[in-house]
């Protein structure tokens, strides 16, 4: 190591450092394993001083463990240079809780979303929190947050995707997901954000009583019989759609129809 290097204390310069960062193209992923943990209230000590609960610390330092992971994955250099992300943020987080043995009715009935306890927002608050400026210089450039608390197979996990904020104007035609859920297995038009595109697929059930995503690598076609569109959907959790909006009915071919039937 040479003198100037040992007066940096073995940093590189800034210039350098530049050089070995790769900004992000597209979206960063990560996934933390475990139940979803909430935010925390500060615990009163002596002195009239408080603390973070231990066991918010600890889910907020496996938030940032399993994004530096993820980071050393993609081949990114963390906050020892430069932010990723310099601009306004999207930040998209699905909290995945086991399916419970009872009352799968009562899941069923709110479409596989999670209305009991941790609130959704204490949720958030913990993966912020955790991630702190990681991915960016200052909480503030979280722009939009799109979150989910929902029920679904396999091991319990929290998924979070951040990206650089898009500025998206949609027709009157398409619905926001965080209004109106399409009809299960009814193949729409799904906007994926991450991508800046629309693709074909559904929201289809899983073993019955959970719902994921999917989209239709496949072809797609027109059932005539049922009156709707069918596909070959594979479902996946990294889909995280936006927008949906329901696929337009094929032309008519009237020369096949007795002409009672002729729309007037």
């Amino acid at each position: 190591m040479s003198k100037r290097a040992k007066d940096r204390g073995g940093r590189r310069p800034p210039h350098e450092q530049e050089r070995n960062v790769k900004k992000v193209e597209g979206a960063f992923v990560f996934t933390v394993p475990g139940r979803p943990v909430p935010k925390g209230r500060p615990v009163g000590g002596l002195h009239h001083t408080f603390r973070t609960p231990l066991r918010t610390r600890i889910a907020e330092d496996n938030v940032r463990t399993s994004a530096l992971m993820a980071l050393k994955r993609d081949g990114l250099i963390p906050a020892a240079g430069p932010s990723m992300f310099t601009g306004p943020v999207d930040v998209f987080v699905t909290f995945s809780f086991a399916i419970p043995k009872t009352r799968k009715g009562e899941m069923l009935q709110n479409a596989g979303y999670r209305i009991t306890r941790p609130d959704l927002d204490n949720l958030v608050k913990l993966v912020l929190d955790g991630l702190g400026t990681l991915l960016w210089k200052d909480d503030a450039q979280v722009a939009r947050i799109f979150a989910v608390k929902r029920f679904a197979p396999g091991q319990p996990n929290t998924r979070v995707r951040v990206q650089a904020a898009r500025l998206i104007q949609m027709s009157e035609s398409w619905k926001r997901i965080e209004d109106q859920l399409p009809p299960l297995d009814e193949v729409v038009w799904m906007y994926l954000p991450d991508i800046g595109q629309p693709v074909i697929g559904c929201r289809e059930m899983v073993d019955n009583v959970s719902w994921l995503w999917a989209n239709a690598h496949g072809a797609f076609w027109y059932d005539k019989e049922a009156g709707q569109w069918r596909a070959d959907c594979e479902s996946d959790d990294d889909y995280q759609p936006s927008h949906w909006m329901c696929l337009p009915k094929p032309p008519v071919d009237l020369a096949a129809l007795e002409p009672e039937r002729w729309p007037r």
